[in-house]
């Protein structure tokens, strides 16, 4: 799975007029019930922005791509909620937008918190990224000892959160009998 979001981080270092995409699906990947358990994307939100800041990409149409993706993503889990709120109280785990949809939330009300909880996922999730990206062009003059030194971070980072999901995953888990 590393050598998945290694080659994808490359992909968007060479690539970055890309940049945006990857983060829009990022962060939309990021809501949707499963997918966001598997894929981590703030972390790799986080290095992708670094990567994009060094390349010149502008942090806030980063953000504006965060944004969208963080409220279209919860907006298709809320309405994954509500279209089939039985069938996956049976068989799904619970996710915030989708507890939502199957609680029969109003969509004013969802729509109204969901914007502005993106508004502040966003940032926080791009400008870690950019602000690494600034330090590292002060520090290190090679751009590719600084895609090195993102891509061996992101390596750790998702290393430390699936290490991270696991233990409490063991530790939340009941005692068999």
């Amino acid at each position: 799975m590393t050598s998945y979001f290694s080659a994808l981080v490359d992909f968007v270092h060479a690539h970055s007029q890309y940049t945006h995409i990857a983060i829009f699906l990022l962060a939309l990947s990021e809501a949707i019930p499963v997918v966001g358990t598997v894929v981590p994307g703030s972390t790799l939100i986080i290095g992708i922005s670094a990567l994009a800041t060094s390349a010149n990409a502008n942090p806030w149409l980063l953000v504006i791509a965060a944004t969208a993706g963080a409220i279209i993503g919860d907006g298709l889990s809320f309405w994954l909620g509500q279209r089939y709120h039985r069938e996956i109280l049976n068989s799904w785990p619970a996710f915030v937008p989708l507890v939502s949809g199957i609680l029969r939330m109003s969509p004013l009300q969802f729509y109204a918190a969901n914007i502005l909880s993106a508004l502040a996922w966003a940032p926080a999730h791009i400008f870690p990224g950019v602000l690494l990206a600034m330090a590292l062009q002060l520090t290190i003059p090679s751009t590719e000892q600084r895609t090195i030194l993102v891509i061996a971070g992101l390596i750790v980072a998702t290393f430390v959160i699936f290490a991270t999901r696991s233990y409490f995953k063991v530790k939340s888990s009941p005692p068999i009998d």
